[in-house]
């Protein structure tokens, strides 16, 4: 095994949709992603049975309400206390301390900066990620933005975490029954 990083496959090259994440989130180099992705997708030699899937999908935590400031404290809070554990077990918790090859990305420079900035201020770093867009969190009219965002650059479907850091199952249902009434009919 070795801890060296193995260049990235085209997913595109193997008929596999795209998934990036919000952190990742440039609108612009985005368009152009999902613009090379699909225009190589046509050449794929499908790595599964069933055919090729060109869709591109988006990935952000995000809890909803009307009650705007405490979710959006809840949202960052929860999203920060999940990442700072993901990445003291990334970076503290494979066996022999050495990632399996599909983890070794995470022995980076990124993941120990974000560990490390969550250590020296954990309230900035919240509020950093809702700024930034990586936490999608208010009211119907504050995550429709980050929405609007993703469907502008032509990303086709979009995951919203709600479960990180142990929020409250009240929050999440109130935020699948805001999203789902108030934000998904306007992109149907």
């Amino acid at each position: 095994m070795t801890d060296q990083l193995q260049p990235p496959v085209d997913p595109a090259k193997l008929g596999l949709g795209m998934l990036f994440f919000a952190t990742k989130a440039d609108p612009e180099g985005l368009r152009e992603s999902i613009q090379a992705h699909r225009d190589n997708i046509g050449k794929a030699e499908p790595f599964v049975p069933g055919g090729v899937n060109n869709q591109t999908a988006g990935f952000v935590n995000g809890l909803c309400s009307y009650d705007r400031d405490a979710i959006r404290e809840l949202a960052a809070t929860k999203t920060v206390e999940h990442s700072f554990h993901g990445a003291e077990h990334m970076l503290t918790g494979w066996p022999d301390d050495v990632p399996p090859p599909s983890y070794g990305h995470v022995k980076g420079a990124e993941t120990e900066m974000m560990y490390d900035a969550i250590k020296a201020d954990k309230d900035a770093v919240a509020n950093a990620l809702l700024e930034g867009g990586f936490v999608m969190a208010g009211t119907p009219e504050d995550c429709q933005p980050v929405l609007d965002a993703f469907h502008d650059v032509g990303v086709d479907q979009v995951i919203i975490q709600m479960q990180m850091g142990n929020a409250p199952h009240e929050r999440i249902m109130e935020s699948i029954e805001l999203i789902g009434t108030e934000l998904i009919p306007k992109y149907r």
